[in-house]
């Protein structure tokens, strides 16, 4: 243990005492010097240590007051940093925050556009299945089987229309072939009859030439009548062939007569033919083309429908790749904020190193060196949280802000 000059000076004058009181053996005059000794050092010793302790009392003052304001700044600092480190864990909260909105907004439409594909995918499973269904009446029911019966029965008539057909074109042909023959045996009576009307032509030439010869011979009247006589013969001979060639003429006639009445009846046959049947199938054909394209209407609009249920599934599928891409927001997000736990980590070891054993050493030196490196670890950090809030991400849903997607 050290002993300050007063203390020493009282313990010297407590010996002195001691010697001048105690029963040494000494002569008068020395204890009376070691009593004046004795006292000396006394007064000595206690104006010596009131001198010592007001000198001590100043220094312990003035250092207690650069311990003080040492104290303050540290805890000035300390409060900022704590302030700092406050301010990151708010951020580090706002960035969950905004994982929890983008999650939320991600999911809130994925689910939608899920939901969207089950009642688009029920619609056209049901579209589907009264389709189907329709179909299977149609196939099962009993207007399908009258429709069935009625079409085999007009497959039937159909044949039939076409026997009828063939057997009227044949019948078509064999009067048409009886035309032919009628008119040219029409022809050659025609011929026939122009020959003999030639013959007519030549009789008649003859006849004027006798009338001529008549008048001539009439001119020469008198006893020579008798050449009248044999024109008359002549005359005569001339309209008995002339009666002969009418008459078959007249049977040439009614041949031709004969000939045109069966042409006109073969005629009159083929334009009376029965089409009334043709016209009926032709009926039928149009009906069933009608039910044709009435099916083919509804199966028309039915796929339309389909079709346009499917555009919006897959409309529906692409809003949800959409929608899946938070979980790369969300991995940036959570790569951020892990980077601000290390940082903050990092900043608070760094505190904590500086601020480790301080409270052991509280000379002003010490206190103001971890002061300036307090203030340097702050200036550090702050320029490191500044850098990260500048390449934060600041969405809060997949439809707005900037994000390195893939």
């Amino acid at each position: 243990m050290r002993l300050r000059p007063d203390e020493i000076g009282l313990v010297v004058t407590a010996l002195l005492i001691a010697a001048s009181i105690a029963p040494l053996g000494l002569p008068p005059s020395t204890s009376t010097v070691f009593g004046g000794l004795a006292l000396f050092g006394l007064v000595s010793s206690v104006v010596y240590g009131r001198m010592a302790r007001r000198g001590w009392q100043k220094r312990q003052s003035a250092r207690y007051r650069e311990i003080e304001q040492a104290v303050r700044s540290y805890d000035a600092q300390s409060t900022e940093v704590i302030d700092e480190s406050g301010l990151q864990f708010e951020r580090l909260r706002s960035s969950l925050g905004q994982v929890s909105s983008v999650i939320q907004n991600a999911t809130s439409r994925l689910t939608g556009s899920l939901t969207g594909l089950q009642e688009e995918s029920g619609s056209q499973r049901e579209m589907l299945r009264e389709l189907v269904e329709e179909l299977l009446v149609l196939v099962s029911s009993n207007e399908q089987q009258e429709q069935a019966a009625g079409i085999k029965k007009f497959t039937e008539e159909t044949e039939h229309m076409i026997d009828r057909f063939v057997g009227t074109v044949q019948d078509l042909k064999s009067s048409s072939d009886q035309m032919a023959t009628t008119f040219s045996n029409m022809h050659e009576q025609v011929d026939t009859a122009s020959q003999l009307l030639n013959d007519v032509n030549t009789i008649t030439a003859q006849t004027d030439l006798l009338a001529l010869t008549a008048a001539i011979e009439d001119a020469h009247a008198g006893d020579a009548g008798r050449g009248f006589a044999v024109v008359a013969d002549e005359v005569r001979s001339l309209a008995k062939r002339t009666s002969q060639f009418s008459a078959q003429i007249r049977n040439l006639l009614s041949d031709i007569e004969a000939s045109i009445k069966s042409v006109n009846a073969s005629v009159e046959k083929a334009a009376n033919t029965d089409l009334s049947v043709a016209a009926q199938s032709k009926g039928n054909v149009a009906s069933m083309w009608q039910e044709i394209e009435t099916l083919n209407s509804r199966a028309s609009d039915q796929s339309r429908h389909i079709a346009e249920i499917s555009e919006k599934i897959h409309f529906l599928v692409m809003e949800g790749v959409v929608s899946l891409q938070f979980e790369d927001i969300v991995s940036q997000l959570i790569e951020q904020i892990r980077h601000r736990s290390g940082m903050i980590e990092r900043y608070l070891h760094g505190f904590a190193a500086i601020q480790r054993g301080a409270l052991q050493n509280l000379e002003p030196a010490q206190i103001n060196a971890r002061v300036e490196q307090l203030v340097a670890h702050h200036q550090a950090a702050a320029a490191d949280f500044l850098t990260l809030n500048d390449s934060a991400v600041q969405q809060d849903s997949v439809n707005e802000g900037n994000v390195d997607l893939f």
